[in-house]
């Protein structure tokens, strides 16, 4: 994310990153379990680890490109573009 621009005639530029906050620090502050997962064979240890606590949240990490199981997030703009 770039420079953003506020106010009036005084503008002040601001060059701030915006990132997303950690979900398992968060779920754990409110005392859920929480797991990670960030691969396919991570998801059955991680869930039995969840229904073993009583419940939680399971975050899924996965490549923003992956939007479909045959296409990327760059092939479908690039087949949309082509059109």
């Amino acid at each position: 994310m770039g420079p953003a621009s506020y106010g009036g005639g005084g503008a002040v530029n601001i060059d701030a990153a915006i990132e997303n906050p950690d979900y398992i620090v968060f779920e754990k502050a409110y005392g859920f379990r929480a797991e990670r997962a960030g691969e396919t064979g991570q998801f059955a240890a991680a869930i039995e680890r969840v229904r073993a606590a009583g419940g939680g949240v399971i975050e899924l990490m996965i490549d923003p490109e992956a939007l479909t199981p045959r296409a990327t997030l760059s092939q479908i703009r690039a087949a949309g573009l082509a059109r």
